[in-house]
This record gives C-alpha cells, structure tokens and sequence, in this order.
C-alpha cells in the first residue's frame, strides 16, 4: 500500500485515524478490522492480527504450475551482503521465465529499446567467471549497479560492459575481482 489512507480506503474504513492509532500503538486491532484485512489480504493469520500470537503469515501451498518471484523494487544489500526484503512477492506461471528468480524495475534509459523505464526485469544469479559475452546482466561493483550488454574485455581479467545508446553512455571496463554480484536477465515485462 502506497499510504496508510490508501490501506484504509482497500479496507472500507471511513478514516484513517484507527489505522494511525494502532501504528502508534495506542489501540490494537479489533475482530472487525482483523476480518476486514484478512478479506483484502487473505494469507494474513486473523489470530496473529487479534492476538499477535502464531505466525502472521498463512502458509497457502501453490496453485500448481506457479511460483513465487520477489520483487525488489531495487536491489538494495544489507551489511552482509545479503539481499534487502523484497517489496513484494508475486505469482507467476512456472513457464513465464522459468529461470527467473527474481524481479527488479528497470530504472534508466541505457538499454532503450531493449529495455524500457519502469520494464520488470526478470532476474536469476550467474557468477562471474560463467559470464556469457553479448548476454544483459546487472552488475553490482560496490555502489555501481548497471544493467549492460557484457561484452569480451582486453584481459581474461576485464569485462566490458555496454549499453545500447553509446552516444550517452560510455563503455566501461571492469575487473572481474571488482564485480560484487551479477544477475542474467532471463526476461523482461512492460508492466502498466
């Protein structure tokens, strides 16, 4: 949800003050607004919402040939390196992109018209040295976080990464010793 008005307008309530006062923690959620939100979002736990006791979420198996794909409206780290949470997890076919593991958005212009602003990028981790030449990646290199064609460096020890308006962007060379993470684009979206 956008904004604690837009969760209260999805839940039929008049205001949005109840909503405000149970964040602060001035009341908690009663057996109305706990039926209410389980109504909008079904695999929340109306004993974990009225009690705070049991997990929050309902562990709903799968419709057959689907799966689960996060969605990270940008790839943020945590100081471990890990991946931050995702925005959301979406449903997907199995045979949309099935070596997808994960989407992003597609933020920039560099790759137009291969890829669009606000495209989802379906996403699946590759390592460094397995890199296929001419293939789209997202490459993170400290706080560099491009999607470029990559392409053959001078050294076995270099890439290249390219974007398709190199008019605008210049090509950029980079260690493989420099290259924290690496996604392979499996496929895109035009989403909206």
């Amino acid at each position: 949800m956008p904004s604690i008005n837009a969760l209260a307008r999805s839940l039929d309530l008049k205001r949005s003050e109840n909503l405000y006062q149970i964040l602060k923690g001035n009341n908690g959620i009663s057996k109305d607004l706990a039926c209410r939100i389980t109504k909008c979002f079904p695999r929340f736990s109306i004993i974990w919402l009225t009690t705070g006791q049991g997990e929050p979420l309902i562990h709903v198996p799968l419709p057959s040939g689907f799966k689960e794909l996060p969605l990270h409206t940008a790839l943020n780290f945590e100081n471990d390196g890990s991946l931050s949470e995702p925005d959301q997890v979406l449903l997907f076919p199995d045979t949309f992109c099935p070596s997808a593991e994960m989407i992003t958005i597609c933020h920039g212009d560099a790759m137009i018209p291969r890829l669009m602003p606000g495209d989802w990028m379906f996403l699946a981790r590759a390592q460094v040295d397995s890199l296929v030449f001419g293939q789209v990646y997202i490459v993170i290199a400290g706080p560099i976080r491009l999607c470029r064609i990559v392409r053959k460096g001078e050294t076995t020890a270099s890439v290249r990464l390219v974007s398709l308006k190199p008019e605008k962007y210049d090509e950029l060379i980079i260690l493989r010793t420099d290259i924290d993470e690496v996604f392979r684009l499996c496929g895109t979206f035009r989403h909206g």
